[in-house]
């Protein structure tokens, strides 16, 4: 089993994959389909071939061929381990020796399979498994590189470890932090103050009326969700917009009084389901800069996010199928 280094950069966040299961990919040469009973038991890959072994090697003679053709894979949001299995195959008519296999920008994932260093045989094939865990950086955004005696492979690799409330406040919004202190009172009434956390622990409450019955579904998820992990909650009060159209690292807009912070993360939002989450590597007074390159129009809004869970005091009520009225509370993990 191979280790990787360290994750970052942007990916996008669909509800529906919160079944726990990766979803297939289709593509010209092959599929590669992975279906598990439970997330926790690697998947039973059946490969279904488009383009036959024979043409391939007529076509491709002495070529490293990685099915699917794609050589990516998004796992999107990685709410339990996850399982990718794609198949490398050599349609030489000669050994090719597999070097090696390094792991970049891919914390908690590893790959099962092979041993490296590892001889293909001519018109060999292996089954090459990506497991996605859920320990690791909350944007997963690397790839793997296979180095071979006459080519080098990469395979690349996205998902998120987070889901992201990006729906506007209606009303009440407020945040607040506060400390836990552990207090000694003396006989002679004299204190010793010992701070149990080194930070202050946020907290975010506010009300919120959804304009449409697939934002109380989507809200309904994101809890149920964040009772079991976590879910990122931006800090409003310190939001900010861009100032110019750009697709760059580092984006225009004024961060003075601001909470934001070198290694969080930020949301970028165009609207209630059009965003992404990115990590700040630095900032000034009148520009962010992210791990990866976010496309911002102006006026769109930047706001600092903070990893919380639901505080117990929740409430929502229902008037009808499609109007809810919710009352949100959070607390910041540390």
């Amino acid at each position: 089993m191979l280790n990787p280094t360290s994750v970052i950069a942007p990916s996008s966040q669909k509800m529906r994959y919160l079944t726990g299961v990766a979803q297939p990919s289709t593509n010209l040469v092959a599929d590669v389909i992975s279906t598990s009973a439970s997330p926790f038991i690697p998947a039973v890959t059946t490969t279904t071939a488009n383009l036959p072994k024979t043409e391939m090697n007529q076509l491709f003679d002495g070529s490293i061929w990685v099915i699917p053709y794609t050589h990516n894979y998004d796992f999107s949001v990685i709410a339990t381990p996850l399982y990718y299995s794609f198949n490398i195959y050599n349609s030489s008519k000669n050994s090719v020796m597999l070097n090696s296999v390094t792991a970049t920008n891919a914390s908690g994932t590893d790959i099962t399979g092979i041993d490296v260093p590892y001889e293909f045989k001519a018109n060999e094939e292996k089954t090459i498994t990506i497991r996605a865990t859920i320990d690791g950086d909350r944007i997963l955004d690397g790839y793997y590189t296979f180095f071979f005696d006459t080519q080098t492979i990469i395979f690349k690799i996205s998902g998120t470890r987070a889901v992201v409330l990006t729906i506007l406040p209606s009303a009440n919004y407020a945040e607040s932090e506060t400390y836990q202190t552990d207090i000694f009172s003396a006989q002679d009434g004299t204190e010793l103050r010992n701070a149990i956390v080194s930070t202050a622990r946020r907290s975010v409450e506010y009300d919120v009326i959804p304009s449409s019955n697939q934002k109380i579904e989507t809200i309904e998820e994101i809890l149920a969700y964040a009772l079991r992990f976590y879910c990122m909650q931006p800090l409003w009060f310190s939001y900010t917009q861009a100032a110019t159209a750009q697709n760059a690292y580092t984006i225009l807009c004024d961060t003075t009084s601001r909470d934001f912070k070198i290694g969080d993360y930020a949301l970028i939002r165009k609207s209630f389901d059009d965003y992404v989450m990115q990590k700040i590597t630095a900032f000034n007074d009148t520009s962010i800069t992210f791990l990866a390159q976010v496309s911002v129009s102006p006026g769109d809004v930047i706001v600092p996010l903070i990893a919380v869970t639901p505080d117990s005091s929740n409430a929502f009520k229902f008037y009808n199928s499609d109007t809810a009225a919710f009352s949100l509370k959070f607390k910041e993990l540390l």
